[in-house]
């Protein structure tokens, strides 16, 4: 018998926004910006607690010479930022235990490193990184989001590339991103039927 798959009618879509973190865990979402022709290019990474909160972030620019190149090497840096912060239990308690959710939104990343895809020979150093990183942040996982779930790392990319970033960006964010997050809040705190 054939396996029946769910399909969208074409004059239908799908709304997908970021979700707020369970209890007790942390996540980070990663992206990258990068331009054909510019060998260096951006990577963030931006850490949110289950009140939506952004507690932690990072901003790097980093050389790649493919845009599949620049999102592999801000999943490897999210994941080491994770480790480190695993180590520091970053807005916690040190008794309590936390767990971590790394999102990105390149799926064929995320698969290679959860080990259901193989990796292009041009990535397979920075995957078997990615795969060491996850292993020693034993209470972390790494998933796909969408592109529509994952606008304030995107934001944060594009604008770091551009040298717009402020670099206090995690404790004042600028006004397009504290729309955006305010926007990811209050969809998610809805979907969840919390109320301020």
């Amino acid at each position: 018998m054939a396996e029946l798959k769910k399909t969208i009618p074409p004059n239908q879509s799908v709304l997908v926004r970021w979700k707020l973190p369970d209890k007790d865990e942390l996540k980070i979402n990663v992206d990258a910006s990068w331009f054909p022709g510019e060998f260096l290019c951006s990577i963030v990474g931006i850490v949110s607690d289950p009140s939506g909160k952004v507690v932690e972030g990072f901003a790097y620019e980093v050389r790649a010479s493919s845009s599949l190149q620049a999102e592999a090497l801000s999943l490897l840096h999210g994941l080491s930022y994770l480790r480190e912060l695993d180590t520091q239990h970053v807005g916690r308690e040190k008794s309590q235990r936390v767990s971590w959710v790394c999102e990105s939104d390149c799926s064929t990343l995320v698969d290679i490193v959860m080990g259901r895809a193989d990796s292009p020979w041009d990535l397979e150093e920075i995957m078997e990184r990615c795969k060491a990183e996850l292993a020693l942040c034993k209470s972390a996982r790494v998933v796909f989001c969408p592109h529509k779930a994952n606008r304030a790392a995107d934001w944060l990319a594009r604008t770091h590339r551009a040298k717009k970033l402020p670099s206090n960006w995690v404790s004042y964010p600028p006004l397009s991103l504290s729309e955006i997050l305010c926007s990811d809040l209050f969809i998610s705190m809805n979907e969840c039927n919390i109320y301020f």
